[in-house]
């Protein structure tokens, strides 16, 4: 088989296989999301679970660096000096079941993903198993529409004001 050379001169956009972030924290516009992060969205949408939130994302030189809100973890860091591996157009992935975590996730599956969130936000989750509450004190505060069990066994839900009795 004969060399194949590619004249890096013609090259304006290219990918590197580090460029693909397989985080969900990242706020980096100008990076693609793994595939095996795309399927993850997914699954949580699906589940409606709560995303985890960034606590603080840093570019200094080549170092980012990264961490979440609450994770007990310390700050995660990535060197982009060491990036030295490029992608083709080719290994986006247009789907939303991959575990490729080296593969970049195509921007119509990341409008998939906006639109299942958006269209889930105000829906209502079912439990289709026993809820366990336990009882507890009086939060010092909550959100409209909280609930809790008091010490009593009673429910009680936060009306934007104060908690009453829910049943």
């Amino acid at each position: 088989e004969s060399d194949k050379s590619i004249d890096l001169s013609t090259l304006t956009t290219f990918l590197k296989p580090t460029d693909i972030v397989d985080n969900l924290t990242s706020t980096d516009t100008n990076k693609p999301l793994s595939a095996n992060q795309g399927k993850v969205l997914k699954e949580a949408i699906d589940a409606k679970t709560d995303a985890q939130k960034i606590d603080k994302f840093e570019l200094s030189g080549s170092q980012i660096k990264l961490s979440l809100e609450n994770d007990g973890e310390s700050d995660k860091s990535i060197d982009l000096s060491t990036l030295t591996t490029f992608l083709k157009p080719t290994d986006i992935v247009d789907n939303l079941t991959s575990t490729d975590t080296n593969k970049p996730l195509s921007a119509n599956q990341g409008k998939v993903l906006k639109e299942a969130i958006d269209a889930n936000e105000n829906n209502i989750t079912n439990l289709h198993n026993v809820f366990h509450l336990i009882p507890r004190a009086e939060p010092a505060s909550g959100e409209k529409g909280d609930i809790y069990m008091d010490s009593n066994g009673t429910l009680r839900v936060y009306d934007g004001s104060a908690w009453v009795d829910l049943n």
